[in-house]
């Protein structure tokens, strides 16, 4: 049996956030998210917004269990028409979006 070779597909400037775990505005401008990874020893609840504060249209959420984990990929992509902004409400979260820059 031939070796097993790992094949990443880059797109363009497709590119993840660093590690979040707090309310932040990922993109201030117009962006597209393309997944989403996330892990929490505690519940939690999280948004993917269509802005760059916590006051614009919630285009994804998800409550999550204590000790849960997941990837969400989205195909279509999220469109975002402002920027991207992720809000939590729980501070022990592990959570990587993936977005165009």
């Amino acid at each position: 049996m031939p070796p097993f070779n790992q094949v990443v597909r880059v797109l363009g400037d497709l590119v993840p956030t660093t590690v979040l775990s707090a309310d932040t505005a990922i993109k201030t401008s117009p962006g597209v998210i393309y997944w989403i990874s996330l892990s929490d020893t505690a519940a939690l609840a999280i948004e993917l917004n269509d802005s760059t504060n916590n006051n614009g249209t919630d285009r994804w959420a998800v409550d999550f269990p204590a000790d849960g984990y997941g990837m969400w990929k989205f195909d279509p992509p999220i469109q975002c028409a402002l920027g991207i902004y992720f809000d939590v409400y729980c501070g022990t979260c592990i959570v990587v979006v993936g977005n165009r820059i």
